[in-house]
C-alpha cells in the first residue's frame, strides 16, 4: 500500500510538504487519514529480523539508525551513518546532533523481531483499510459471533447442569454441533478480514523512551542522554 500511496501521490500532484509530513509523522496527525497512516509506513522500510537470529535490542536500535539515515539521505541529501560513531572534521553535523535526531524515531511501539509468524509479511502495528461494505460485513458477523457464543455458552451450563443419562448425551451433542457453527463463522470473518487491504504504520510508544549518545555506535554501550532537537545548521523547533 506504501507504494501505491507514493505513486498516487504523484499522479495527484501531492504538495512536497505534505509529502513530507505525511512520510516522517502521518500517524501524529489528530485524526490521521488513511493516506498519512500509510504514508508512515516510510519508516516502516526497514530490515525485520526472524525471532532468535541477533539481539533484539541490537536489531532495534539498528532500525532506528536506519531511519536516521533514510531521513537524512532522503530529506537532507547528507549521508549521515559516520555521525553515528563520530564527528567528522568538514560534516555539517555532530554526533551529539546525530543522535538527537535518532531520539524522534526512537520511540517506536513495536518489536524488532517478526512476531508469530506474521500474514502477508505484516508485522505489528499495522492498520487495516476496509471498505464501507467490508466494515458492515465484519460488523455483522461480529454480531452472529457474539450470539453464537452466548447460545455455546448456555449449552455448556445445560451440560454441566444435567445427570448422567440420555439427555446430557443430547445436550452434548447439540453443544457440539454449536462449537461446530461458531468455528464456521469465525472462518468466514477471517475470509473478509484477509481481503481487507492493509500496511505497516508507525507508532508512538505512550512513554518516550531516552535517547542516548551511543559510543562509537555500539548499541550497549550509553554516553550522554540526548533530547529530540534538530541540527544546528536547520530552524530550531517550536
Amino acid at each position: 500500500m506504501y507504494r501505491d500511496w507514493v505513486i498516487r501521490s504523484f499522479n495527484e500532484n501531492l504538495g512536497y510538504d505534505d509529502f513530507v509530513r505525511y512520510q516522517l509523522a502521518g500517524d501524529l496527525f489528530d485524526d490521521p487519514s488513511q493516506d498519512q497512516w500509510v504514508a508512515s509506513g516510510f519508516n516502516r522500510l526497514h530490515l525485520i529480523i526472524d525471532k532468535g537470529t541477533a539481539l533484539p535490542e541490537e536489531s532495534y536500535t539498528k532500525n532506528v539508525f536506519d531511519r536516521v539515515e533514510a531521513f537524512g539521505t532522503a530529506f537532507l541529501g547528507l549521508t549521515l551513518q559516520c555521525a553515528s560513531c563520530h564527528d567528522h572534521k568538514y560534516d555539517p553535523i555532530s554526533q551529539q546532533e546525530y543522535y538527537s535526531l535518532f531520539a524522534f524515531f526512537n520511540n517506536f511501539d513495536g518489536a524488532s523481531e517478526t512476531v508469530n509468524r506474521p500474514r502477508n509479511g505484516l508485522q505489528p502495528p499495522f492498520a487495516p483499510f476496509p471498505t464501507p461494505e467490508q466494515q458492515k460485513a465484519l460488523a455483522e458477523m461480529d454480531r452472529r459471533i457474539a450470539a453464537k457464543q452466548a447460545e455455546l455458552n448456555a449449552a455448556k451450563q445445560a451440560v454441566a447442569k444435567a445427570p448422567d443419562g440420555e439427555e446430557k448425551k443430547q445436550l452434548a451433542a447439540g453443544q457440539k454441533g454449536l462449537e461446530g457453527e461458531l468455528a464456521s463463522l469465525k472462518k468466514q470473518r477471517q475470509a473478509i478480514d484477509n481481503a481487507i487491504p492493509k500496511a505497516m504504520v508507525m507508532r508512538e510508544r505512550a512513554e518516550v523512551r531516552p535517547a542516548y549518545i551511543l559510543n562509537r555506535g555500539q548499541y550497549d554501550d550509553f554516553g550522554e542522554q540526548v533530547e529530540r532537537a534538530t541540527p544546528e545548521f536547520l530552524p530550531p523547533l517550536e
